[in-house]
């Protein structure tokens, strides 16, 4: 079946083994500090290097409970704070391949089209020098949440937050091989509760020498439940010191994405006039979630109804793909994600020089990158 090789870091030359299904990796550079979780279905833990033994017991992903009873493949959590602001329409999520694919099938052309159908916002380009695929974060993820670090809401953001809403139907998501979509028993769906009333979680994130919430013990299991609360208060703030004009019973914006039904968020975003309405900002910890039931990464094959293609094929060189999340032109990365199949018999996978749980750009990010996962 071959080796799953899957690293992790601050950038694609920055790159440490991942221990998948097992515990997050920390980030921290100077644009994002925070943790990366990648589970895939299927994998081979035994084919890891030992876990480091600093990282807390209580840190682990279990990823067994994670996948039980639902169609995903794989998935790939992001939770953290960007350390400047940026802006919703210049915050994208990229799927590269830095050795060409080639001999792609003839029906190639209607799966580009079919994704941009799906999502207006896809760039695809299969004829450049490293071929991508990538789309607005806002458009892309299946799921999205943030919170208050220390907690410390605002009136405002309290305000959204106890806003009664509906609850979204048991399908929210239109399936799309990109992002990928679950149509499972563990659906997504149902009343939310804002994540800003847990107890305090068992990992923390450092900064100017205070300690602050950064992971949910549920996303642990769950993963991320959508909630844009909080971004949909930030942008009531924005509009009304725009001047523009909001609803007078509940305080709406003219235009906003709605708090908790993925696929109308998703619609709305489509717009970048409407993503620029958001700014991700340095005093919020933001949860994303991309996950899919189509792409199995432990053959490199995508299983579709009907029908299951091998992706090894196209790829005559290395079977390499990339995942980052980075500026719209591709030349601020804020971390990256390689995902290697190696041949069985190469015993090399995991020779990199490392501890084990992922790196940073330099010696003092590693340090941040350690205490950001102390438990409290």
């Amino acid at each position: 079946m071959g080796l799953l090789k899957v690293t992790a870091g601050s950038s694609f030359s920055d790159l440490a083994p991942v221990q998948v299904n097992r515990y997050p990796v920390p980030i921290n550079n100077d644009l994002f500090e925070g943790i990366l979780i990648v589970r895939i279905n299927g994998f081979d833990e035994s084919t890891l290097p030992p876990p480091p033994s600093h990282i807390p017991h209580n840190m682990a992903l279990h990823a067994e409970e994670y996948f039980k009873d639902r169609s995903r493949q794989f998935s790939f959590q992001v939770e953290g704070r960007f350390k400047q602001k940026v802006n919703g329409d210049d915050l994208f999520w990229d799927i590269s391949f830095p050795y060409p694919l080639q001999g792609l099938p003839f029906f190639t052309p209607m799966v580009v089209k079919g994704l941009q159908y799906l999502d207006p916002a896809t760039e695809v380009d299969f004829y450049a020098k490293e071929q991508y695929v990538r789309s607005s974060v806002l458009t892309i993820m299946n799921a999205i949440n943030a919170w208050k670090p220390t907690g410390g809401l605002t009136t405002d953001e309290q305000a959204v937050i106890d806003e009664d809403f509906l609850s979204p139907p048991s399908a929210t998501t239109s399936r799309t091989s990109v992002s990928g979509e679950d149509d499972d028993a563990h659906s997504d769906a149902g009343s939310i509760a804002s994540t800003n009333g847990l107890p305090a979680p068992p990992s923390v994130i450092t900064r100017n020498g205070s300690s602050e919430r950064i992971l949910h013990p549920e996303t642990l299991q769950n993963g991320v439940q959508e909630d844009m609360a909080l971004i949909i208060s930030s942008m009531r703030r924005a509009s009304l010191s725009a001047g523009e004009p909001t609803s007078p019973t509940s305080g709406k914006a003219k235009v906003e994405p709605p708090r908790s039904d993925v696929a109308k968020r998703r619609k709305f975003f489509l717009a970048a006039e409407n993503r620029k309405l958001v700014n991700f900002s340095p005093d919020v910890i933001y949860g994303f979630e991309s996950f899919n039931p189509n792409m199995c990464f432990t053959d490199f094959t995508a299983k579709l109804p009907g029908l299951s293609i091998d992706v090894k094929k196209y790829f005559p060189v290395k079977r390499i793909v990339r995942v980052r999340m980075c500026s719209k032109d591709g030349k601020t990365t804020y971390f990256g994600m390689e995902i290697e199949l190696l041949p069985s018999e190469d015993g090399s996978a995991w020779s990199l020089a490392t501890d084990g749980v992922g790196s940073s750009s330099t010696s003092g990010s590693k340090k941040g990158s350690r205490e950001s996962l102390k438990s409290t």
